[in-house]
């Protein structure tokens, strides 16, 4: 998962899942790219890691697998944006992101 002070919403997220869960996370050794941290959890003890994204597009080998989360992750977010925004233009990004019906 991210450090807290690089992505503080998404850390914050795991660890709030993870206590709900039973669990506390006990993080790794900080690596930079998704590349290194499939290296690390390939060559290191047990443990495991959170990614954004579809799990087909990461690939797997005889030491790393990717398990889909079901059902998916959905974290609480806001959209700032200009108050001189159009209101179509903000209404068109608010139901890019938005999940719901926004309606």
């Amino acid at each position: 998962m991210p450090a807290e002070k690089c992505d503080p919403l998404v850390h914050g997220f795991v660890v709030d899942a993870c206590r709900r869960a039973g669990f506390e996370p006990r993080p790794g050794r900080p690596v930079g790219t998704l590349t290194d941290t499939l290296v690390e959890i390939g060559a290191g003890a047990p443990s495991w890691t959170l990614v954004y994204g579809e799990p087909g597009t990461i690939t797997t080998t005889e030491r790393v697998t990717v398990i889909p989360v079901e059902p998916d992750l959905t974290v609480t977010g806001a959209l700032i944006t200009s108050a001189t925004r159009s209101s179509a233009c903000t209404e068109t990004l608010r139901r890019a992101f938005s999940t719901h019906d926004v309606s």
